[in-house]
């Protein structure tokens, strides 16, 4: 069986808890659009389709900005 070194684990485990804190900022920034939206009617809200796409697109481009700051090619051993 395919053992997943702990190094690689743990990689993966840090890009996607970063990517999610990022999405989560996008969460906050949604939640307080829909609360000016309920103060100030003229604000225009965002409906469920576009809240999950910005939700993913900032996780998708969090786990882009982790890959740039951290090459998977660290970890990897040296050929020769």
């Amino acid at each position: 069986m395919f053992k997943i070194p702990p190094s690689i684990l743990r990689y993966w485990l840090a890009m996607n808890a970063s990517a999610f804190d990022a999405a989560i900022h996008s969460t906050v920034a949604f939640f307080g659009v829909a609360g000016a939206h309920a103060a100030i009617d003229s604000i225009p809200a965002l409906n469920a389709q576009q809240f999950a796409a910005v939700f993913l697109i900032t996780f998708g481009r969090a786990i882009l900005a982790y890959l740039d700051a951290h090459p998977v090619s660290e970890l990897l051993p040296l050929s020769k």
